[in-house]
């Protein structure tokens, strides 16, 4: 979300047209509109014509769990692309979008939703020589039954758990929202998440219902995904589904991050790494918080996710280009 992109420039120009023109006669009125249409038309073959020739964008908040997932998955394909990261739920209180969002230029293409852009992404490399690089990817019956629970738990109601804990410390969510990310989210952002932190948390806690009563059974939720996951890994496999990485690893890994905080978590996409148990304890976290994330990292997935952070997520970063 930026206010300098040309085609957001243009968008704002159209909606104001109108009040550029109403207080005018109607050949004026005529005169400004074939203007703004050929501005329209340029913009247009500008995105085609040099914009096809840019990266892909990947449109993202700095601590997103579902960017996590189509950024490990970017990672892993060696893909070439720029990550354009905006504060907090500002995209979705101001132009009703969320992320992560991939846009293609080069096919005038804008994907939403981490599963809908994996799919594209595996899709994308069949038929090819690279083909194999992307097999991690395939969505076999047993990955679609995980990835849907690990979108469920992990994706929905860790975050709601999360939520109900980290936004009681202004200094914890003011971070996580990319607050101090001064050479990632752009400066007028972060200033609105500081400056008004208490009324974007109040829409978000409205928005997905986060209280102490579903943070509760939200956890519930999470610790009985932990339960059978915890089953799958007890003979010793070294991944979810036997022993090679695939793509249930990957989502289990980024989205189950909100539960254990590995050190790694961003792949190294933010600047500042998110603060230790102590050093939450010392900013005022619930000591119940604490414990929880305590006994996840002791369990099989925790320590699974740990793992995955510690010896496959690193080995893959390194492409950010801002």
């Amino acid at each position: 979300m930026r206010l300098l992109d040309l085609e957001s420039t243009y968008n704002i120009i159209v909606l104001i047209l109108p009040l550029m023109v109403c207080g005018y006669n109607p050949i004026f009125a005529i005169f400004a509109i074939i203007i703004v249409v050929a501005i329209g038309i340029y913009v247009r073959l500008f995105a085609m014509i040099v914009k096809g020739r840019c990266k892909p964008q990947l449109e993202s908040i700095t601590y997103s769990h579902y960017v996590e997932r189509v950024r490990w998955v970017m990672d892993i394909l060696k893909i070439d692309y720029d990550e354009r990261q905006s504060a907090g739920v500002l995209g979705l209180i101001l132009q009703g979008r969320t992320v992560p969002r991939l846009k293609i230029p080069a096919k005038r293409t804008c994907l939403g939703d981490s599963g809908t852009i994996i799919k594209y992404l595996w899709a994308s490399y069949q038929g090819t020589r690279e083909e194999e690089e992307a097999a991690f990817l395939k969505m076999t019956p047993e990955v679609l039954d995980l990835e849907r629970k690990f979108d469920h738990a992990l994706g929905l109601h860790a975050r709601r758990w999360l939520y109900y804990h980290v936004l009681k410390v202004p200094q914890l969510g003011m971070q996580i929202w990319g607050a101090n990310e001064r050479s990632n989210v752009p400066m007028w952002q972060r200033i609105i998440v500081r400056k008004l932190y208490q009324p974007l948390r109040y829409v978000v806690i409205k928005l997905l219902q986060v209280n102490r009563s579903n943070a509760i059974k939200s956890l519930d939720i999470v610790k009985e995904l932990y339960d059978e996951i915890d089953q799958l890994l007890a003979d010793g496999r070294r991944y979810v589904l036997g022993d090679h990485l695939t793509i249930a690893d990957i989502s289990l890994a980024s989205l189950g991050a909100l539960t254990v905080f590995p050190p790694n978590y961003t792949g190294g996409v933010a600047t500042q790494d998110l603060p230790s148990l102590e050093e939450m304890r010392s900013m005022g976290i619930s000591h119940n918080f604490v414990e929880d994330v305590q006994d996840f990292r002791k369990r099989k997935t925790g320590k699974h996710i740990l793992r995955l952070y510690k010896d496959e997520r690193l080995s893959v970063s390194g492409h950010i280009n801002m």
